[in-house]
Formats: structure tokens, C-alpha cells, sequence
């Protein structure tokens, strides 16, 4: 019961995500621009909004797409940790599937905040900027 319980937990958390954040998106953005490669400061604010709308959108974009994956490893990974199990009764072969389930979602999950920053730092370097981290 534990194990179906901490299975629809996980996948829910996989499932949802986390809600964007614009303002710290842009936040972020400021931090990580080097004040140097600011020549215009109200154009550096025009492309900090650009670049993160962008970056919104092309997240919103990867997160349909990581679902799709989280979805697929989990039912793949189900399959498998059952298909193991059974050799050790119908228990095992239960526990097998929900650990299995929960390793490939997190598996289809875990490139998610990786490609936002990367979307957000390669904006505003084709910008002209110079990124510090």
C-alpha cells in the first residue's frame, strides 16, 4: 500500500511540474549577464523580457514533451521491474513494478530546469551579452 501510495505521489510531482516563474526567470537573467557587456540599459531590459518569454514558451514546449517521456519510462519501467519481480512471487513482482515505474519516470524527468537555462543563456549570448556563470 506504501508503495502505490509513494508511486502516485511521485508521478503526480513528475506529472505537474513546477509553475513558471517569470519574474525569476528575468532575476536570474540579471545576475548571470556581466555588467560590462551592458551598453544600453533599456535595451538590456527589453531583451531580458524577450529572451525569458521565450524561454517560457520553448519550457512549456520541453514539459509536454517531458511528460511524454516521464509517461513512457514509467509504463516501460513498470513492465520490466514486474517482469523481474515475478520471478519471486506475485509481492515482489508488485514492489518491482512501482520501483520501476518510479525510476523511469524520473529518468523521462530529469533534464527539465537544465534546458530552460540553457534556452535563457544562449538568448542573451546571441544578444551580445557575456554571461558570468
Amino acid at each position: 500500500m506504501k508503495t502505490k501510495m509513494l508511486l502516485l505521489v511521485v508521478m503526480f510531482l513528475v506529472l505537474t511540474g513546477c509553475a513558471i516563474n517569470m519574474q525569476g526567470i528575468r532575476d536570474n537573467i540579471q545576475s548571470r549577464v556581466d555588467p560590462i557587456s551592458i551598453k544600453d540599459h533599456s535595451k538590456f531590459l527589453a531583451d531580458i523580457d524577450e529572451c525569458a518569454t521565450y524561454a517560457a514558451a520553448e519550457y512549456q514546449r520541453a514539459r509536454s514533451e517531458l511528460m511524454t517521456k516521464s509517461i513512457i519510462g514509467a509504463i516501460a519501467g513498470a513492465g520490466i521491474g514486474y517482469g523481474l519481480g515475478s520471478m519471486y512471487g506475485q509481492r515482489t513482482a508488485n514492489h518491482g513494478a512501482a520501483y520501476g515505474a518510479l525510476g523511469g519516470a524520473a529518468g523521462g524527468a530529469s533534464a527539465s530546469k537544465n534546458h530552460l537555462d540553457t534556452v535563457v543563456a544562449n538568448c542573451m549570448i546571441h544578444r551580445g551579452y557575456s554571461l558570468l556563470w
